[in-house]
């Protein structure tokens, strides 16, 4: 695009707010539709206007993660290697230049989004300044449309932004403080809003906690008393969490009892759903178990619960069947997303992760030497493998007929490329539309991921925040960032288990010197065999360090790897695998896995420890059994 096109006189003779006033929706994506057909008309736009129409939509269809203050935008849209736009790809004199254009819209949520892009490239502090004052205009006509969530997400916008800017923006915080306190003060408010505004107003230590417990908990009985009963039990634990911050510790204590009975009473229902039964319920309600004995105080209750469980428990066993299907990807997509809808959060991941497995070797050696009679010249030719600097980093020599050893390069590559024909599409088919599916569902907070892998046997002790961030990555969709904290963290994750087996991670040199053993040598191990499977071993030396295949780790964490090539399949699956192995091994996980016949191999386990570290969701770390 000719940026130099993009002026304030040029979209000021667009009338843009006219052009979008025939949106139903006040809100930047249905002015992106709306923008669509507009744009398709060439003929009909001076060469200038059709450049800014290009622009506004580009810039409308920038992804807002309301909860990063510092990357609040990624692309809306990410197909292979390409994506929609991010503010980074916009230039900052072209931003300032219309920004007396920007501050005069009329239209609240295209001021916003306009001023905060702006601010994020151009870092000019005024459009920060009205771009905090335009979300919460934004919120308003969000209020009448009834669309909870995206009023949400502009006053949270509008706080985050705020906050980040320091002294000059102390006013301004407190101004939305205010206005966020007002919506938790109205009754009449929709439940989920003031559920997520109560929880930020305790993030920023603003109001009388208290009081925000009061509102917490009579929210949760409203939606005990509707059937919403997930709803209701994360509503107590918020109160729980209000009332403790107030150093109320009975009031606290009769919350997270609330919690717990919410929970049971979902189990209840599960039980008497189509299509659930016994295992979701008997699932749902050793949650309930373990909330209640953690919530003390009541431990007939909790036996009665537990006494339940183990009833559902004995009837899931006529209830286990295995069903195959064969699909097209259409379907398979479907599929996926079908099987996360309508779950909670932390059963939607845990069936996210296991919707694939890694294939057998057996299976690949098959095709490979399937396609070599086929394809006799392919067999008999050797392959560059290159980089994604175009230079060759491996040769695949020949097949040698028959070859059965995957030590032999020839069949190794050859396995490693067939197994990424598969990978790719499961990722775009499947794994990718489910964790969309979910985050649309959820709309997933660093709490709510935290809380999914606390007492994970997978991690390290003293490394649960920056696992926690590596994990956030992949919800946050910023590839960008997974492609550099997922293999790090994984090596971790590798060296954790294998010393938890009792595996000598290290080497003793001649010298006195302990140089750790790094990812590869790690993978070479017996005992990774004996912890995640031959054919794991195999998928993770693919994806994370062989030359014949991925090498993520080396070629993100050497600076090879350029920045669209980071949102494609590859960087996802990896993330995925991290997100899989740290999931599966929760309790809480493993409780669930043991009630059905897995659709995946199995993740080490470990049984953790009674109380992580104060202060931390780290993981204990004792030696796991075999998967």
């Amino acid at each position: 695009m000719d940026w130099s096109l993009v002026t304030q006189e040029a979209l000021e003779s667009l009338d843009v707010e006219g052009l979008l006033s025939t949106s139903t929706e006040r809100e930047a994506m249905a002015y992106s539709t709306v923008l669509a057909p507009l744009l398709a008309d060439e003929t009909r736009w001076q060469t200038a206007q059709f450049a800014c129409l290009g622009f506004l939509q580009g810039m409308l269809q920038m992804g807002l993660k309301h909860a990063n203050a510092h990357e609040p935008y990624g692309p809306m849209f990410v197909f292979g290697d390409q994506r929609s736009w991010i503010p980074a790809d916009l230039p900052k004199d072209m931003l300032l230049r219309i920004y007396p254009w920007a501050e005069k819209v009329a239209d609240a949520e295209l001021r916003a989004r306009a001023l905060d892009v702006i601010w994020m490239q151009g870092r000019h502090f005024p459009a920060a300044q009205g771009a905090v004052r335009a979300y919460v205009a934004a919120s308003k006509f969000l209020s009448a449309a009834g669309d909870w969530p995206e009023r949400a997400a502009r006053l949270e916008r509008a706080l985050r932004l705020a906050a980040s800017l320091g002294k000059g923006g102390i006013s301004l915080k407190d101004e939305v403080l205010a206005e966020i306190q007002g919506e938790v003060d109205r009754p009449d408010e929709g439940t989920p809003l003031r559920h997520r505004l109560i929880d930020l107003l305790l993030e920023f230590n603003h109001g009388d906690a208290a009081m925000l417990g009061s509102h917490a908990a009579a929210i949760g009985t409203a939606a005990s008393s509707l059937g919403k009963f997930f709803h209701a039990k994360d509503a107590h634990t918020l109160a729980a969490e209000c009332f403790a911050k107030a150093g109320d510790s009975v009031s606290c204590a009769r919350e997270q009892r609330s919690a717990a009975e919410a929970l049971a009473s979902e189990a209840e229902a599960a039980y008497l759903r189509p299509g659930q039964g016994a295992i979701a319920a008997a699932s749902i309600m050793g949650d309930a178990v373990t909330a209640m004995r953690q919530a003390g105080g009541d431990a007939a209750r909790a036996g009665q619960m537990h006494e339940r469980m183990l009833e559902w428990q004995t009837q899931s066993l006529a209830q286990l069947q295995t069903v195959t299907t064969r699909m097209d990807v259409t379907d398979m997509t479907r599929q996926a997303i079908e099987s996360v809808r309508g779950k909670s959060f932390r059963d939607a991941v845990l069936t996210l992760c296991s919707l694939v497995g890694p294939p057998t070797l057996d299976s690949l050696k098959n095709k490979v030497h399937k396609d070599a009679q086929v394809a006799i010249l392919g067999a008999m030719t050797p392959l560059s493998v290159m980089n994604y600097r175009g230079r060759t980093v491996a040769i695949i020599p020949p097949l040698d007929a028959g070859a059965p050893d995957v030590s032999n390069e020839g069949l190794r590559g050859r396995m490693f490329h067939e197994a990424r024909s598969r990978r790719e599409p499961n990722v775009r088919a499947i794994l990718y539309p489910a964790l969309r599916a979910i985050c649309e569902e959820h709309r997933p907070t660093r709490h709510d991921i935290a809380e999914l892998i606390r007492y994970s046997a997978a991690i390290p002790r003293g490394h649960g925040e920056s696992f926690l961030r590596a994990l956030l990555t992949g919800f946050d969709g910023d590839m960008l960032l997974a492609a550099h904290l997922v293999p790090p963290k994984f090596e971790a994750m590798l060296r954790h288990v294998m010393e938890g087996m009792g595996a000598d991670t290290s080497i003793l040199g001649p010298t006195g010197l302990q140089p750790e053993r790094i990812f590869k040598p790690l993978l070479e191990l017996e005992e990774a065999k004996t912890a995640f499977g031959e054919d794991a071993v195999f998928e993770m030396q693919d994806v994370f360090v062989d030359t014949l295949g991925g090498n993520l780790r080396n070629e993100a964490l050497h600076g090879l790897m350029p920045d669209e090539t980071m949102f494609g399949p590859e960087v996802f699956y990896a993330w995925w695998l991290l997100l899989r192995y740290c999931v599966l091994t929760t309790p809480s996980a493993q409780k669930s896995r043991s009630q059905a016949p897995p659709t995946a191999p199995e993740a080490p386990t470990a049984a953790p420890s009674d109380k992580p570290d104060e202060g931390e969701d780290d993981a204990p770390s004792p030696a796991p059994d075999k998967a």
